[in-house]
């Protein structure tokens, strides 16, 4: 599922957990800063062995991905502008890739884990803006 903004720009992607999918699912476009897929074995799978090439990157911003691995959360979506667009509640295996705007959210049970991942270097004085 897709957040858009007003303006219709992609503010954040969430998919909900299921056990059956097919073999991969892309959940970013390919034009975003993180990337991010789901992938599927259907039987013994070997990755060969690659090393990733320096590729002179620029971004701005950051992006960042919540992937719940127990409990739950309620997770909320604004504009830019800091105005809400939607609340979505989140659980285990559930996964939060926010591409723009702002968000927040609360945990909704005890010993809530998620992984989060951003972008970097992150800059905690610099990085963010509470609103």
């Amino acid at each position: 599922m897709y957040i858009y903004s007003k303006k219709k720009k992609l503010v954040a992607c969430i998919y909900k957990f299921r056990k059956k999918i097919n073999s991969r699912i892309n959940l970013s476009p390919e034009n975003e800063l993180l990337q991010a897929s789901i992938i599927k074995f259907d039987k013994k799978f070997n990755l060969n062995r690659h090393i990733h090439t320096k590729v002179l990157r620029k971004t701005i911003g950051t992006q960042e991905i919540w992937i719940v691995m127990g409990g739950k959360l309620k997770a909320t979506f604004y504009e830019t502008d800091k105005t809400k667009i939607c609340s979505k509640i989140l659980k285990k295996g559930d996964i939060s890739i926010l591409f723009r705007g702002g968000h927040k959210f609360e945990t909704l049970e005890k010993n809530t884990i998620i992984y989060e991942i951003k972008n970097g270097p992150y800059i905690k004085d610099k990085d963010l803006k509470k609103f």
